[in-house]
């Protein structure tokens, strides 16, 4: 005998399959999407990082004096938690103005040096982050500039110098100085970075990126 319809047992088994089934495919959109977020955040990543490598490297070709490890490397108390010493965490450089800048002088000194994400959270638009703190472990990549009259490491941090940052959400960061035959004579720098983020609590990591840049106006020794 032909029955119409369902049975309240038959809707309610169906009703517990769809809920199983839309449970799935909304799990499987939250995991998309996640993996989505992380490549997109990680090739992002990447990009930056070259370019910003490029503009460190761009910096030490032309630059006149390279500060050698170990060496105290002034900066002005903009520099927040900038380390004391020349090493991984700093890199110091005279180069020539740029002509369209605003030195009046020949030279300008650059400063980079490697600070914890936290401390970079307050000063200035242009040297502050805004607060996560799921990625406080991570490294930011700054900039100290300012104006000089000679081509030689400053002993004193010059007047007026501007503090910016340059990458965010490091996970490494690192300025390998090298010598040539004399503890003072730097010309070569390798600086090795890598992108990290936490995102929803996974860390996405991004390859590393090595550049290797010999200055063109010190002679070798």
């Amino acid at each position: 005998m032909k029955r119409d319809g369902f049975t309240l047992i038959e809707l309610l088994v169906t009703m517990v399959i769809g809920i199983l089934i839309l449970g799935l495919v909304f799990a499987l959109v939250q995991s998309t999407s996640h993996v989505t977020q992380q490549s997109v955040s990680t090739s992002a990543g990447i990009e930056h990082l070259q370019q910003t490598s490029n503009v460190v490297a761009d910096d030490v070709r032309r630059a006149y004096s390279l500060l050698p490890p170990g060496n105290a490397a002034p900066v002005s108390a903009a520099a927040t938690g900038a380390p004391e010493l020349a090493g991984p965490d700093l890199l110091a450089l005279v180069a020539p103005a740029d002509p369209g800048g605003t030195c009046a002088t020949a030279f300008e000194y650059v400063v980079y040096y490697v600070v914890p994400r936290s401390s970079v959270t307050g000063g200035s638009v242009w040297a502050s982050l805004p607060t996560d703190t799921a990625n406080n472990d991570k490294r930011v990549l700054m900039q100290y500039r300012a104006c000089t009259p000679g081509s030689a490491i400053p002993t004193a941090a010059p007047a007026g110098g501007i503090v910016r940052v340059v990458a965010d959400l490091l996970g490494t960061a690192t300025f390998d100085t090298c010598c040539e035959t004399a503890a003072d004579h730097a010309r070569q720098v390798t600086v090795t970075l890598a992108a990290a983020q936490t995102i929803g609590g996974n860390t996405v990591t991004s390859r590393t990126i090595t550049t290797v840049a010999v200055s063109r106006n010190v002679p070798a020794k």
